[in-house]
């Protein structure tokens, strides 16, 4: 059974959208899970599922924090990825 759980945040003033997926894995498809910044599988660590451009990545939760933080590391591993200026903190 799958079950999905989606939850927003914001990453450079933009809101996306994380699936988090639960179900079976098996065969090949397994081996194609890794985390798109440093490579982990599934089997190493948990995976976030997100889509973009239409097309479905993987990230580790070690890795997130680039995505909302430093999400210019990304660009080279997110073809077509132009993150906003990042806006000063409030405090």
């Amino acid at each position: 059974m799958r079950r999905n759980v989606s939850e927003p945040f914001e990453v450079s003033g933009r809101f996306i959208m994380v699936h988090f997926a639960r179900y079976p894995i098996s065969g090949a498809f397994m081996n194609n899970l890794t985390c798109l910044n440093c490579g982990k599988t599934d089997q190493q660590t948990p995976l976030l599922s997100l889509t973009f451009n239409g097309e479905m990545k993987h990230l580790c939760a070690q890795c997130l924090p680039i995505l909302i933080h430093k999400p210019q590391q990304l660009i080279e591993k997110l073809p077509g990825f132009v993150p906003s200026p990042t806006p000063p903190h409030e405090h």
